[in-house]
């Protein structure tokens, strides 16, 4: 199907069912500053919101049909993918199952889902989802599709969630009925951040402090055009390589261990490697948060790039094409740079001083023509 090129917000609903939403609602999209892969380890990370968005349009419709059957009809278009779907499930689920089909609306059955086990009474509905933030690019696009997805069903259905609940929800959908078993870090973010600071987050206790952007300096988000998967990926390698790593260690998580005092001898390959990784960029997060608090940026770039460099070497989730827009955002005169997300393609995130972005991101243009920089982090 096609939506005119000039409808935008509330006209893709209206284009597609010739209607009116009931719900406007969105989600912000996330980058790293520095903690790779430290989230589900349980241990400390720094990011931002920046101003990509998902956006959902919603309405409750009368399915008479559906109703008597025991079901609810879900029908919904997305311009991510540009195809109008429709999927009929169990209005009473059987929660120790899943609905999984493997597209987009494997997210919203299970927003679905979470709501109603949290209490809601969810009817037959229309939704159309649209968005800036590129899929796949580590920007924290399913999260962002996932909380804006329970803030427009929680307020069409009258169950809101909010914070460390909603965070919480939304990195269950992902795992339960996506697959994706994801960390607190995206959603946690994006449910509880602003686009003024960032958010240093201890993801075992969830304790979260805000820290200030200088808005001489910008986190510049750079696109290498390279996509993935997470589910496809090494994302789940990882995970299972840290958990079996924490059990021939004796920890329940890597956040046990202390540091660079910790032994690693008895760790076959990778699983050192790995541990390595986790154990330094816990590490590098605090330094990078009191670098950020002292206004210490050289410091924090320095940091972003030796997050980089173990991310490449020892967690082994960077690509050439990642590496090569490193070099050149540090060659350009960032003062420090990393892969964002969790790798394995996507996108660079650059330390930039406000008064040379300009002649920054030309100095990029002209060495990566594939290169796309978004107006990320900018105050």
């Amino acid at each position: 199907m096609t939506v005119p090129s000039g409808a935008t917000g509330s006209d893709y609903y209206a284009q597609v069912f010739s209607d009116s939403p009931t719900v406007v609602a969105s989600a912000l999209s996330r980058v790293d500053i520095i903690g790779g892969h430290t989230d589900y380890n349980q241990g400390f990370v720094l990011a931002a919101p920046m101003p990509l968005a998902t956006t959902v349009e919603l309405s409750a419709v009368q399915d008479d049909v559906e109703r008597s059957n025991g079901r609810i009809r879900i029908e919904g278009f997305s311009t991510m993918t540009g195809d109008r779907v429709a999927r009929s499930v169990p209005s009473s689920p059987d929660l120790s199952s899943h609905d999984r089909r493997g597209d987009w609306l494997d997210y919203v059955v299970g927003a679905v889902r979470e709501l109603q086990t949290a209490g809601a009474t969810v009817t037959s509905f229309r939704l159309a989802v649209s968005g800036n933030v590129p899929i796949g690019a580590g920007l924290a696009s399913s999260a962002s599709l996932s909380v804006a997805l329970l803030r427009g069903l929680g307020q069409l259905f009258s169950h809101m969630l909010e914070g460390e609940i909603l965070a919480k929800t939304a990195q269950r959908i992902e795992r339960i009925h996506v697959g994706v078993n994801c960390g607190i870090m995206d959603p946690l973010i994006l449910a509880d951040g602003s686009l003024e600071n960032a958010l240093y987050i201890d993801t075992l206790s969830l304790e979260r402090h805000a820290v200030r952007l200088d808005p001489d300096y910008s986190l510049e988000v750079i696109d290498s055009g390279e996509r993935r998967r997470l589910a496809e990926v090494g994302y789940n390698l990882r995970r299972d390589e840290c958990q079996r790593a924490a059990r021939a260690l004796g920890v329940n998580s890597l956040r046990e261990l202390k540091g660079d005092e910790q032994d690693l001898s008895d760790l076959p390959p990778p699983l050192d490697r790995r541990v390595r990784h986790i154990l330094n960029e816990n590490l590098r997060v605090q330094q990078a948060r009191r670098a950020l608090e002292a206004g210490n940026y050289q410091m924090l770039g320095r940091l972003m790039h030796d997050s980089h460099l173990s991310l490449r070497d020892h967690y082994e989730v960077s690509v050439p094409a990642l590496d090569r827009l490193v070099d050149e955002c540090l060659s350009s005169g960032a003062l420090g740079a990393r892969l964002a997300g969790a790798g394995f393609g996507g996108c660079v995130v650059a330390l930039v001083e406000r008064s040379e972005r300009g002649a920054w991101c030309a100095r990029i243009a002209s060495l990566n023509a594939k290169a796309h920089i978004f107006d990320s982090c900018s105050n």
